[in-house]
């Protein structure tokens, strides 16, 4: 029984997620950017057009009508911005990345 529970939240969970995606890219107009340079020329010209990577924090400004822009542009899968490679670590890498990486534990202890 209590597995069934945490089954049907997963999907719930899932659900919402599906419908914040369709309702995004349906209302506000959307796409998915494939790189840094794709993104910018979406950008360029649109002064209303806005990044969108996780929208933890745009989603629901937008859902309470607080903001619309015209053109949504989603960097969360842009490969480029999700590399770490020496001391440099891109905009995209999440904390949950930075675990796994060894290079980086060994070179900033203090971030663990």
């Amino acid at each position: 029984m209590a597995r069934q529970f945490v089954l049907a939240l997963q999907l719930g969970a899932f659900a919402g997620q599906l419908f914040s995606l369709l309702f995004q890219r349906l209302v506000f107009g959307g796409q998915f950017a494939g790189g840094v340079q794709e993104a910018v020329q979406a950008l360029q010209g649109n002064e209303d057009a806005k990044l969108i990577a996780g929208g933890h924090s745009l989603l629901p400004v937008m859902k309470l009508r607080l903001a619309s822009p015209s053109l949504l542009v989603d960097i969360g899968k842009v490969a480029e911005l999700k590399s770490v490679s020496g001391g440099t670590i891109g905009a995209g890498v999440t904390y949950n990345d930075l675990l796994g990486n060894a290079q980086i534990k060994a070179n900033y202890p203090v971030l663990y």
